[in-house]
């Protein structure tokens, strides 16, 4: 059974997940996925609707075991250090989104439609004089939950899944001294399905959906 595909503004945020349509209401996000309209399914290995799992078979088994190759080994390390690139980029980013520097970041580990909406996310915070604040003791991280695969049917696409503890806030640039801590934007825990594409002989976070909005870290992994 194939994930439904809607797009949301995940790149990780529970507050941008109110618009099925667009990014809007965006502000105090962390995640930076967006559906892809030119994609139609998701990997066939999932047999549910909320979260990736195996599909189970009754096939006999065979006496050789897949194996993978020792480039195919790497690629697959290259994806997964592709997301979390990305990912610290837009945290980076989000933490002063007026930095042409930073912004370059996102160019570098983005594309398509996850591309499109980190520049958004981060052009409303620059406009709304908004920031990302991370307490060091507390630092926000992900999970990897399963993958990175490489797409069967094109091989310049791969895909991963992640969970995300995001415990940044997202407060106005005044709000850092303490002057109006009310408006503070709460961070937030998703589990992730993240696409990849490669290109120019680098691997970027494409596209992807937010597979649920969970309410603790010990819920991170699917039961």
């Amino acid at each position: 059974m194939r994930w439904g595909y809607a797009l949301v503004v995940g790149a990780l945020a529970i507050a941008a997940c109110s618009s099925s349509e667009s990014g809007s209401e965006s502000t105090g996000s962390t995640t930076t996925i967006a559906a892809d309209p030119s994609t139609t399914s998701l990997p066939s290995t999932t047999t549910s609707t909320e979260q990736p799992t195996t599909t189970s078979t009754t096939a006999t088994p065979t006496t050789e075991a897949p194996t993978t190759t020792a480039s195919e080994e790497q690629v697959l390390a290259d994806v997964e250090a592709a997301y979390f690139a990305a990912r610290e980029a837009y945290l980076a980013a989000a933490q002063d989104p007026t930095n042409e520097d930073l912004r370059e970041g996102i160019a570098d580990t983005y594309t398509g439609a996850n591309l499109e909406l980190a520049n958004q996310l981060l052009d409303e915070l620059a406009e709304s004089a908004t920031v990302a604040v991370v307490d060091p003791e507390n630092a926000p991280f992900a999970v990897l939950l399963a993958g990175p695969v490489i797409n069967s049917e094109d091989p310049t696409f791969a895909e991963l899944v992640v969970c995300e503890i995001n415990s940044e806030i997202y407060v106005p640039v005044d709000g850092i001294t303490g002057s109006d801590p009310g408006l503070a934007t709460n961070g937030s825990i998703i589990r992730l399905f993240v696409r990849f594409q490669l290109v120019d002989g680098s691997w970027l976070s494409r596209s992807g959906d937010v597979l649920a909005e969970i309410a603790s870290a010990d819920e991170c992994v699917p039961e």
